[in-house]
């Protein structure tokens, strides 16, 4: 209707652009009212997409519809028992015994601190440095000593409510038998040629970011434990599965290494040095020999987009928000890339 007004480019988009972000606007607002159901609808068909890749993988093979979708969740309900009751118990034993620690291991870090002397020409000033030591450190005490107990609470709270993880099973299951006639329905709504384009579109999208990122963490994940256990780390269990675990998502493995270096270092200096070397040749092998191997060009998307589409992720929609932020990035990126090439031509 716009295209036949003849109206300016710049004019159409100023029209789209709000009427776009109105409607997002009011989708989070019902999103909102609506809570747990649209995070239940969003959990079971990310599970439900992420299954139906090794289902389809083994019906290319030959295997029924029906056995590939039973081995798949056998291997993966296996798979999250052995997580469940013979991994999760040492790693939560471990942090237990690190939030025991982390007080002393704060106390000496604010008397390492406390020794320092500051001998500069700007001395003679009027500058309590044990005043502003002793502040900081108070703030990083009760950061770090909650930080156990948020962590566990974090857990916890994932699985708080059986009735929604039951329901979350239950839909997931019956996405995988059926929900390709659901998805059949909805992408009929869309206009041509992008009914046709857009399920590969989103395929692409997040069958490359999500298949490569969880292999990518869980090679990390498994490669640092068998490091930090081999090299004597304390907690090398939970620092591996911590570290494994925030590799999912970018700069996550980044920013949890620099939370836990410092801790080491108020303990030994060198055990934060082991580690630090450790987790920059695991992650050099994986960014440069495993990662292009199985992922190529994963989204296409600069860095800084991918930075600040985890910021606005985060705060839209929390955990659930940071893990689509990216997929949804380069979804948002393949599909304005045709409007973006023919808007080019006419320049």
């Amino acid at each position: 209707m716009l295209a036949n007004l003849n109206l300016p480019r710049w004019t159409v988009w100023g029209l789209v652009i709000p009427v776009l972000f109105l409607n997002l606007w009011l989708l989070q607002i019902i999103s909102q009212q609506l809570q747990p159901i649209p995070n239940i609808l969003l959990v079971a068909g990310l599970l439900a997409f992420l299954l139906n890749f090794p289902i389809s993988y083994l019906e290319k093979r030959g295997v029924s519809r029906v056995w590939s979708v039973l081995l798949v969740l056998i291997i993966a309900v296996t798979a999250f028992l052995i997580l469940g009751f013979g991994v999760a118990p040492l790693g939560y034993q471990q942090l237990i015994e690190f939030g025991d620690r982390l007080p002393a291991l704060i106390d000496q870090g604010q008397r390492q601190l406390q020794e320092i002397h500051i001998d500069t020409p700007l001395a003679g000033l009027s500058f309590d440095a044990a005043n502003l030591i002793t502040e900081v450190t108070n703030k990083v005490t009760q950061s770090l000593e909650s930080l156990p107990s948020q962590i566990v609470d974090f857990i916890f709270g994932v699985f708080d409510s059986t009735l929604n993880l039951l329901i979350t099973i239950v839909l997931t299951i019956l996405l995988i038998f059926n929900g390709s006639t659901l998805w059949n329905v909805l992408f009929k709504l869309f206009p041509k040629p992008w009914n046709i384009k857009l399920p590969s579109l989103i395929q692409q999208s997040f069958q490359n970011y999500f298949a490569g990122q969880a292999t990518l963490a869980m090679i990390e994940g498994a490669a640092l434990i068998a490091l930090f256990l081999v090299f004597q780390i304390p907690f090398g269990l939970l620092f591996g599965i911590v570290i494994g675990i925030a590799s999912f998502i970018p700069f996550g493995g980044t920013v949890t290494v620099s939370l836990i270096l410092p801790i080491l270092a108020i303990q030994n200096i060198w055990l934060a040095v082991k580690l630090l070397v450790i987790v920059v040749l695991v992650g050099q092998i994986n960014e440069t020999i495993v990662a292009p191997r199985l992922m190529g060009q994963m989204t296409g998307v600069n860095p800084a987009v991918i930075f600040i589409s985890l910021l606005c992720g985060a705060k839209l929609g929390g955990v659930l928000g940071i893990l689509l932020a990216v997929p949804l990035t380069s979804l948002l990126k393949r599909f304005a890339e045709p409007w973006i090439e023919v808007a080019s031509k006419f320049s």
